[in-house]
């Protein structure tokens, strides 16, 4: 028997609703901040990580999937959504449609890390780009539309601008998976949202 490759985890019948719920969640609330959906190629040109990520980055250096093509050209699967989207929006003269440009995704990240409980090599993650605007609230925005926890309504927003630290020491007092399935099934005290949030990152390498 073919077993699945360590680091990675199937998504089963019975648990699709939950991937589902969370989803919706997530892009309603995008949609509700004048976001847009994209979607980029699952691997790119390894050139575009080297530049958009840093060479020297751990990213790079060990944790990138990278294999070349059968035209002996060097690809890596997505190890981080911004370097694709940035990519989609140069190629595409997507500025030329207006801006600011306002677009988030849901999409698989490959990272070769050590696996462990919440940390896996395949994850998934829901992030927010803005381009076209320098304005300070245009950053307050996008942060904003980070954790956002209004009554049982929850998305977490992965990517560098959504690292809300004190979800994540608050999700560490919490078992994750009891945090994770009280906020599917109902609607938890306010006192708890923060640390679901950070559960919900660290139980998916911050993911959804």
């Amino acid at each position: 028997m073919i077993n699945i490759p360590k680091g990675t985890k199937d998504m089963l019948p019975s648990e699709a609703y939950k991937w589902h719920y969370v989803e919706d969640i997530a892009r309603r609330t995008a949609h509700s901040f004048g976001f847009k959906e994209i979607r980029t190629p699952t691997f790119e040109h390894t050139e575009l990580f080297l530049r958009g990520v840093g060479e020297t980055t751990d990213i790079v250096t060990k944790e990138m999937y990278t294999f070349d093509d059968k035209g002996n050209r060097s690809m890596t699967l997505r190890p981080e959504g911004t370097a694709g989207v940035a990519r989609s929006y140069i190629e595409n003269g997507l500025a030329q449609n207006g801006l600011p440009l306002k677009v988030y995704y849901i999409a698989s990240i490959f990272r070769y890390e050590k696996p462990q409980n919440g940390r896996l090599r395949e994850h998934h993650q829901f992030g927010v780009e803005m381009y076209g605007s320098d304005l300070p609230k245009a950053d307050v925005e996008v942060i904003s539309a980070g954790p956002v926890c209004p009554g049982k309504y929850l998305a977490t927003i992965a990517g560098e601008l959504s690292a809300v630290r004190a979800a994540i020491d608050a999700a560490e007092k919490y078992n994750p998976a009891m945090l994770v399935d009280k906020f599917l099934l109902g609607n938890p005290h306010e006192s708890v949202q923060p640390a679901i949030c950070g559960a919900l990152e660290v139980n998916n390498k911050g993911a959804i």
